[in-house]
């Protein structure tokens, strides 16, 4: 895995949920009466789609640690299987 494309799409998500956290924060304290009608709606669809970028991040990062635990495996067994095919010819 590329560890520089891990860690940014880690650090993404940690942005996308801080961000909607933020947004949750300020809303409870500081523009509770503020908003109204439209003005809710489009805060709360900004709030919501910074949620689903996170989700979209962290489902990304499941895919790709899944697939390189895979891939290793492969490797791993692999190797083992040749080892095991070269000592059984040195014994030969």
């Amino acid at each position: 895995m590329n560890l520089q494309t891990q860690s940014r799409r880690r650090w993404l998500g940690a942005l996308c949920v801080l961000a909607a956290l933020a947004m949750l924060l300020v809303e409870e304290f500081a523009l509770k009466t503020a908003l109204s009608g439209r003005n809710a709606l489009i805060y709360w669809l900004v709030c919501l789609a910074f949620t689903l970028a996170a989700i979209v991040f962290a489902l990304a990062d499941a895919r790709a640690v899944s697939r390189d635990a895979y891939e290793s495996q492969r490797t791993l067994l692999e190797s083992t299987l040749k080892e095991i095919e070269e000592r059984k010819r040195e014994r030969k």
